[in-house]
């Protein structure tokens, strides 16, 4: 598969080098200076051999590369219009999380930008993925819970725990944590109870300048009401920390090299661990396998627009502190 990235300088590096990994072809990627494509392509060369062209423009990358499939991690705002012009011209396509954000626009128009994308993927017949990586733990831990405690279910309690250093623009504050961060748990949380709804009147969510805890009730698929927590933080010392767990039974999501060097992801509890494959290496194989008809990506597109509106909801219910 030929691949191209749409944004390059953070997250879409590792997208390339994972693609790479997987013997596709990454021929092409797209800064947005003069600038920022040479800081980007110095790095795509540190990581991978790295072998192909840069650009400034999608719409002539797109023309001239004519790729297989795209990775789409340009800013939030410009989801839409990258991805529906990846799709148009032909390319399968793994967004970013969110699927679609902008701020200048309503949570009604942000949903309708998501449902767009979803109707054009369909249209063109092309795989839309979204890479809400951190949901590719949930299966190692289901595994790390009937060895030691026993069958998960029923699901009584959901903590769902995430910290940053910060966004593109430097330490996120207020609204931008949870912008930034909660797609990841809100995609652990339906991994857990698929179809899950929030109900009515159950959302506590508090905004600090630093912090953002939401807590509320959710449907499991029995149709009980199972408590949710949801904890986002930006620190400015030491390793971000990423806690997952049900009824109790919390687990670190940890990242580093194994004893061979390869990048991977450990989940850690008490003195124990469990390694299993770097999340977002996982989340580019299963989008691999699904752009050659041989599995479903690990967050679909109607995933990633149930993330987006549960996402609005808890934001529309929260007090600013």
């Amino acid at each position: 598969m030929r691949i191209a990235i749409i944004g390059a300088s953070g997250i879409g590096k590792h997208h390339a080098k994972w693609f790479a990994s997987e013997g596709c072809e990454v021929t092409a990627f797209v800064g947005r200076t003069p600038e920022t494509v040479k800081a980007a392509e110095k790095a795509l060369r540190d990581l991978f051999s790295f072998s192909g062209r840069a650009y400034t423009d999608v719409a002539e990358m797109l023309d001239r590369e004519k790729p297989d499939a795209v990775s789409v991690c340009s800013p939030h705002h410009l989801h839409h219009a990258h991805t529906v012009a990846a799709l148009r011209a032909g390319a399968h396509v793994l967004c970013e999380k969110p699927i679609f954000w902008d701020t200048s626009m309503s949570a009604e128009e942000m949903l309708s930008h998501a449902a767009h994308m979803i109707a054009e993927a369909e249209k063109a017949n092309r795989v839309l993925a979204v890479n809400t990586q951190y949901v590719a733990a949930v299966v190692p831990y289901q595994e790390v819970y009937r060895q030691n405690w026993g069958e998960p279910r029923p699901i009584k309690s959901v903590f769902l725990q995430m910290e940053s250093k910060g966004g593109r623009g430097g330490p996120n504050e207020y609204d931008e944590i949870w912008i930034d961060l909660a797609s990841h748990p809100i995609s652990m949380l339906l991994a857990f109870l698929p179809g899950a709804e929030i109900i009515p009147g159950s959302i506590d969510c508090t905004i600090e300048h630093h912090r953002v805890l939401a807590r509320f009730l959710a449907r499991n698929p029995e149709q009980e009401s199972v408590p949710i927590e949801i904890l986002l933080q930006n620190i400015f010392e030491g390793s971000p920390a990423r806690r997952m767990g049900i009824n109790g039974r919390v687990v670190d999501i940890g990242a580093g090299p194994d004893a061979s060097g390869v990048y991977r992801t450990f989940l850690r509890w008490d003195s124990n661990q469990k390694q299993c494959d770097d999340l977002v290496h996982t989340s580019i194989k299963r989008f691999v396998a699904a752009a050659q008809g041989n599995a479903e990506p690990l967050a679909t597109s109607s995933h990633a627009l149930h993330n987006l509106r549960l996402h609005l909801q808890i934001l529309q219910h929260a007090r600013r502190l």
